[in-house]
């Protein structure tokens, strides 16, 4: 029995501070994987990381919220997604989720155009994730599969399989699910009561949602981890009694050089090593999934 860890740095290319800390960390071998911003100013810095630190995997973070828009849609301006420098608006999700045709018309050519640009930079992708998760919003499922299809990408993060340690998690996650599905409770209610999700990736997100994004990735064959979870969730799972029982691989992800995840970042910088050389665990990239 054995638990695999690929520990993903988000926003490779946001910003210098930002690149230096990723750099930081791979060079430390405390982080085994990052995902890129296409739209990023910094690609030329990027592409020095990743030479320095070739043993990592690299992916691409689609993007919708932050940064300059590659196509610059009409659509995305008529309905709020970008403004009128061509940025995307933070926040948007509610604009995108559950898209008609024509604006997952434009989504889908945006998502290409960033793909298009990083393999054309030369990057080798190794998997797929998404800037504030906007990969996974809901109804976007066929847009993802259908361009990882087209590109052969095989790879990506999955953020609805958060691990269930115990019989009192799992009632607890099976009545989150119920309040929210039901309208009594919204789900950031549940979110901000509940220790176990204090995060997007929480087990009370719509279950449709969860079926529909889950099953698109297995009608194509796209491999990602059993579970996935933020950096300080590997603290949770080990007070909890996390033990695999079986093979499993879980993505933890995290985000150095970021003010607000200034001590999610210390723990990672201070504690990796120790995932690193213990024999219940194994750090591993997206290349070895």
């Amino acid at each position: 029995m054995s638990l695999s860890v690929i520990i993903n740095a988000d926003d490779l290319g946001l910003n210098p501070v930002v690149n230096n800390a990723i750099d930081e960390a791979l060079a430390k071998g405390v982080i085994t994987s990052s995902t890129i911003l296409a739209n990023s100013k910094y690609l030329n810095d990027v592409k020095d990381i990743i030479r320095k630190n070739p043993a990592a995997s690299y992916g691409i973070h689609l993007d919708l919220t932050e940064g300059s828009s590659f196509t610059n849609n009409p659509l995305f301006i008529t309905r709020g997604i970008i403004d009128d420098n061509g940025c995307f608006i933070h926040g948007n999700s509610k604009r995108c989720s559950n898209a008609d045709e024509e604006l997952k018309e434009a989504i889908r050519l945006e998502w290409n155009a960033q793909i298009e640009h990083l393999l054309h930079e030369g990057f080798d992708l190794s998997h797929v994730d998404g800037h504030h998760h906007c990969h996974t919003w809901y109804g976007l499922q066929d847009v993802l599969v259908g361009l990882m299809a087209k590109y052969n990408l095989t790879k990506a993060r999955n953020c609805y399989r958060y691990p269930i340690v115990d019989a009192t998690h799992k009632l607890i996650c099976l009545f989150s699910c119920f309040l929210v599905n039901s309208g009594i409770f919204k789900e950031s209610a549940i979110c901000a009561n509940n220790q176990y999700f204090s995060h997007i990736s929480g087990a009370c997100r719509n279950y449709q949602h969860f079926m529909l994004y889950n099953n698109a990735l297995e009608s194509f064959n796209i491999g990602t981890t059993d579970y996935f979870g933020a950096y300080e969730d590997f603290y949770k799972l080990i007070r909890r009694g996390f033990k695999p029982n079986g093979n499993y691989a879980i993505e933890l992800m995290c985000h150095p050089g970021l003010p607000a995840y200034k001590e999610e970042v210390m723990m990672v910088l201070q504690d990796a090593i120790g995932v690193k050389q213990s024999d219940n665990f194994q750090l591993i990239s997206y290349k070895e999934l």
